[in-house]
């Protein structure tokens, strides 16, 4: 079994609290494309990656970034068709039934 005796710890706790804090601030306000951004650079400003790793991480998320908004703006699309779809379905066999 894990030991969790440092989650009764006042500074993790603290921590955690701000960890979950600094998330709610970067869903809600951090445009889409930076959400996972702040996370390399903290990570960069705490010393845990290198500028070099920083460069590279930013280069590869800059690359997944567009391909996967794309995806997203499809697939978007294609349940925005179905439901119109679904919802034009509907409208006929109400107005078949009503005759």
């Amino acid at each position: 079994m894990l030991n969790r005796r440092h989650k009764s710890l006042v500074a993790w706790q603290r921590a955690d609290d701000l960890l979950i804090r600094v998330h709610k601030i970067a869903i809600h306000s951090f445009p889409r494309f930076e959400r996972f951004a702040y996370c390399i650079h903290a990570g960069w400003r705490l010393g845990d990656i290198t500028e070099a790793v920083l460069k590279e991480l930013e280069k590869d998320l800059n690359g997944v970034g567009a391909p996967v908004s794309g995806l997203i703006r499809s697939i978007r699309l294609s349940q925005a068709f179905a439901n119109a779809t679904a919802v034009v379905l509907c409208i006929v066999a109400v107005v078949f039934l009503w005759q």
